[in-house]
């Protein structure tokens, strides 16, 4: 029995969400490596004498952290569905 065509867009759509959802995890993975890296960055400046740079990055690293937070939410929300 041939397939309907709303049933490859279902098929699509579903393949869409799953290749969408898959990067956001890279993506989210990837910016706790980075806020970890600034970290670890700020705390090396600062305890150098560095303290401006050390600040910098301190404050690139808590910018990251509202963005994770906002991914975790939305990766969990989708999860619930």
């Amino acid at each position: 029995m041939p397939r309907r065509p709303f049933l490859y867009r279902k098929d699509l759509v579903l393949k869409q969400s799953q290749t969408i959802e898959a990067t956001l995890w890279v993506a989210l993975r990837m910016m706790e490596e980075r806020r970890l890296l600034l970290n670890k960055l700020s705390d090396k400046e600062t305890n150098k004498g560095l303290s401006k740079l050390g600040l910098s990055h301190n404050q690139r690293a808590l910018e990251l952290e509202g963005h994770i937070e906002k991914l975790k939410e939305l990766l969990f929300l989708t999860k619930k569905d």
